[in-house]
């Protein structure tokens, strides 16, 4: 019993309070101050990771933002996106340090500063200076982000490109997540992973935005159109793309359908463009095709519907300087309290988006091939040719159980629902804090993917089911990598070698280099294997007029050989064979010239 009471009395004795410095603002001098305070350091939220440091100097953590709420008269804080490594600040004779810093003002820095405007379609909102952001008008933007998509309409109308037939599921789901991590909220938290290789990254990331309509990403992230937008407005900016794409495509079906019912307008109108269609595949209909068509688009969308709408519904803690929560606020605007006042409008427009453009068509693949289903469709004549072929472009890899095996139409939402998890942890998690259990709920969830497609194998061809399991390892792998580079930089602060970034880069980049090399295949694989035939027809030919020669030169008697050498060679003295000479009469001086395939006047006298 006494050991019992010595060894608490060392356990008090240890944990006995020291001072420490803490922050505060002071009102006299209206600054923020470090000052000493007794007692234990408690878990202050996000003031946990503020230090002060000598010389008023505060080292503040990544994506938090501190500033002093003159309505309430206390020093309030919270996550924020703004910046993402962690910096030193003087807070001498300074009113709001913490902000400056980062080129913003107002509460929880929700503001940029006058010399300052904030881009569209930047998901940092990162405050550029006036003179790096270049002003235009609204319609360059609108330009730039429907340009892209425009001309990826007319290749998948052209050629009939098919991305739900299987070959493609999991990969624009790895390119879709890849870019939307590196973009956004995921790579905030690892900012450290690459330093130096911001242009290779660029490269890779605008390969990958291809398949999530970001392609207009990088020119209009420099486009500051209005000096007074908000910052949710930005955000909701990223629709645009995706709400054209699929607009686009719903009104070339929409065409397609009044042309082949012979409505005067439409063939009106598409007469002088018959030109074109001779050069496209007659061999399926027009009408599939554009279904095709809008089934790829929707697939693509899915991943910027689902991110921009979780992330304008992304709310975080605020903290007072006691570490007590005191409200909820927007992540991307601390300005406004959540689902109150101005956030209403964004909070509606998402919800909107999420229930009519996420979870419902979702739902809906889920349980389409359910006979309770095509009974209700049969009975409100719904289950039309164009509602069965739309269905069968997003559906008709997977077994539909004809042979009598299993029925897995159903997985046709697996990869929406693994892409729309994924962002939700993104926008759940926000604490750079908390990457490892971040990381690994992801991997928990690419694991449990991979463990069905092992055992159901849903695709009708077996080389599918063996793509998308490769992938999803190697997905798994890249997100190990992330986390193992993470737990490095944050037991150092030193930055990653470069020969460590290439290689990241290269892992990364590995997909794309498969897919690009197979989609110049699918899209010109009949006229480069023609080329190839071609030449490889042309090297066959002159590599048997060469053994035709060789095998002639080699049949030749010894007396033949003397004599072909005799005629070809030119002899040292300068002399020929007598055979070639001239006779001696036309080389005199008084010898007539002859007339060669002539006749002179002499002789017709």
């Amino acid at each position: 019993m006494l050991f019992v009471y010595l060894l608490l009395l060392c356990l008090f004795l240890g944990n006995e309070a020291h001072p420490h410095e803490a922050l505060s603002y002071d009102p006299q001098s209206q600054s923020f101050v470090c000052e000493l305070v007794k007692g234990h350091r408690r878990n202050t939220g996000i003031f946990e990771d503020i230090r002060c440091i000598k010389d008023d100097r505060v080292k503040m953590s990544p994506m938090t933002c501190v500033s002093f709420d003159n309505e309430t008269n206390r020093t309030v804080g919270s996550l924020c996106p703004y910046f993402q490594d962690s910096f030193n600040v003087s807070i001498e004779n300074e009113s709001d340090p913490f902000c400056n810093h980062i080129n913003r003002s107002g509460l929880l820095c929700s503001q940029c500063d006058g010399d300052y405007r904030l881009p569209l379609n930047s998901y940092s909102l990162k405050c550029k200076p006036s003179s790096e952001c270049h002003s235009y008008h609204w319609i360059l933007f609108f330009l730039v982000e429907t340009s892209p998509v425009t001309i990826m309409f007319i290749i998948f109308m052209f050629w009939n490109v098919k991305l739900t037939a299987g070959y493609a599921n999991c990969y624009i789901a790895y390119s879709q997540i890849i870019s939307l991590q590196i973009n956004t909220l995921s790579m905030t938290h690892s900012s450290k992973m690459l330093p130096h290789g911001t242009v290779a990254v660029s490269i890779v990331l605008s390969m990958y935005r291809v398949w999530s309509f970001q392609v207009g990403h990088v020119v209009s992230s420099h486009l500051c159109v209005h000096s007074d937008i908000g910052q949710l407005t930005t955000v909701a900016l990223q629709y645009t793309s995706v709400f054209y794409a699929l607009l686009l495509a719903f009104i070339g079906y929409v065409v397609v359908e009044l042309h082949s019912h012979q409505f005067r307008l439409v063939v009106w109108i598409s007469k002088p463009f018959s030109w074109c269609l001779r050069f496209r595949d007659q061999s399926v209909d027009p009408k599939t095709v554009a279904l095709n068509t809008l089934a790829g688009f929707y697939y693509m969308a899915f991943a910027k519907l689902a991110a921009v709408s979780l992330f304008l519904l992304a709310t975080t803690r605020v903290y007072n300087e006691t570490g007590h929560v005191i409200g909820h606020v927007c992540f991307y605007d601390g300005s406004m309290s959540f689902m109150k006042n101005g956030h209403l409008k964004y909070a509606i427009l998402a919800i909107a988006v999420l229930i009519f453009l996420v979870f419902v068509p979702v739902l809906f693949m889920t349980f389409y091939q359910f006979r309770i289903i095509q009974t209700c469709l049969s009975k409100w004549h719904l289950n039309r040719s164009g509602l069965i072929i739309f269905m069968d472009a997003l559906q008709g890899c997977y077994k539909d159980g004809s042979d009598g095996g299993k029925d897995c139409r159903w997985f046709s939402s697996c990869f929406y629902m693994i892409r729309f998890a994924v962002f939700f942890l993104y926008s759940l998690i926000l604490n750079p804090r908390n990457l490892f259990e971040l990381q690994f709920s992801i991997q928990c969830i690419l694991i449990v993917s991979l463990v069905v497609i092992l055992c159901l194998n849903p695709y009708k061809y077996k080389w599918y089911n063996k793509l998308d399991v490769f992938i999803i390892a190697y997905s798994n792998f890249i997100t190990s990598i992330v986390v193992y580079q993470f737990d490095l930089n944050s037991l150092s602060s030193q930055y990653p070698s470069s020969m460590l970034e290439v290689i990241f880069l290269l892992l990364v980049s590995l997909p794309l280099f498969c897919a690009t090399i197979y989609s110049i295949k699918m899209l010109f694989g009949s006229r480069i294997e023609f080329l190839y035939h071609l030449l490889r027809r042309k090297y066959l030919e002159n590599r048997n007029v060469l053994n035709n020669a060789s095998e002639t030169f080699s049949t030749r008697t010894f007396d033949e050989e003397i004599e072909h050498r005799s005629l070809t060679r030119i002899i040292s003295d300068g002399s020929l064979p007598d055979r070639v000479l001239q006779p001696s009469r036309y080389n005199s001086s008084n010898s007539s010239p002859i007339y060669y395939g002539a006749i002179s006047q002499n002789h017709s006298s």
